[in-house]
């Protein structure tokens, strides 16, 4: 991985996410970016008043590179800086759509509660559109070498099996297992296309440390919550599909939602697009 993009702005838990990401970059050679996008107010009176946009853009240019600052000076490293004017969702999706960044990194609001009270809508929105992965840090969350990887599986066919290569790489730089999780309704009976794709997995991940477990609960989140409570991890992996999980983690009000431990971070990988082929190069040494 060669580039990191990190969205700001200026809150106490996209400042974690930050500080996340540079630990990350640093361990993994790869150059960060913070990403700033402010807003431009609109007038909403019949009275017009003007707006001084060279003031409010340098504005953010000084706190932006107040950030950075901090950064460089407590991880030794560079970051670059990018602050741009519009709505956050969707200039974060335009700056990663050329191509040039492997992952985005965005934080969680809170510490405990509901998943989809932690994330916040921009964070939920970038990843459910983004074409690169995305991680959400919380906001009590600490740089820490992966040693347990969570992947969430549900056994439906994978479009662009490139995906598994981020983890591929994660599991061999930081010596990290990696879990297959899946959940299943009690009394559900096996399916030969479902074991079909187990066997494709375990040749998507072959020359990495994993092993599936299953978990039965009648609901997907529970049963993920159930498994991080008795097998600590270090990251939560989902790979949302046309029905996605997210959706069910997120929005369905008639359900009970993942409660997120405070402390694990969640990444998405998008089945949408092929992933960078920056992640399929790597060999990666061992980092601690």
């Amino acid at each position: 991985m060669k580039n990191i993009l990190v969205a700001v702005d200026f809150s106490k838990e996209a400042t974690n996410a930050a500080h996340f990401a540079a630990e990350l970059a640093k361990r993994l050679d790869a150059q960060l970016t913070l990403f700033f996008v402010f807003h431009v107010p609109v007038p909403i009176s019949e009275v017009p008043y003007p707006i001084d946009f060279e003031r409010l853009e340098q504005e953010n240019k000084e706190i932006l590179g107040a950030i950075a600052l901090e950064i460089e000076s407590e991880h030794h490293l560079t970051a670059r800086q990018r602050s741009v004017p519009g709505f956050a969702v969707d200039e974060i999706l335009d700056e990663v759509s050329g191509g040039k960044y492997d992952l985005v990194v965005m934080g969680m609001r809170g510490a405990g509660g509901k998943l989809s009270q932690l994330l916040g809508s921009t964070t939920v929105a970038v990843m459910r559109r983004s074409q690169v992965p995305v991680l959400a840090v919380p906001a009590l969350a600490h740089f820490k070498a992966p040693e347990k990887i969570v992947l969430t599986c549900d056994f439906h066919e994978v479009n662009h099996p490139e995906v598994f290569s981020i983890l591929t790489s994660l599991s061999k730089r930081f010596h990290a297992s990696i879990s297959l999780l899946n959940v299943f309704a009690p009394g559900e009976a096996p399916e030969k296309k479902k074991a079909i794709e187990g066997i494709k997995l375990e040749r998507y991940l072959e020359g990495v440390d994993h092993r599936f477990y299953f978990e039965e609960e009648e609901q997907v989140e529970q049963g993920i919550d159930n498994y991080l409570n008795t097998h600590p991890s270090d990251l939560l992996v989902i790979i949302p599909h046309e029905h996605s999980l997210i959706d069910r983690l997120f929005f369905k009000t008639h359900t009970k939602k993942l409660m997120l431990h405070a402390t694990i971070p969640v990444l998405t990988l998008p089945d949408k697009t092929k992933a960078p082929k920056l992640w399929m190069n790597e060999a990666g040494s061992g980092a601690q």
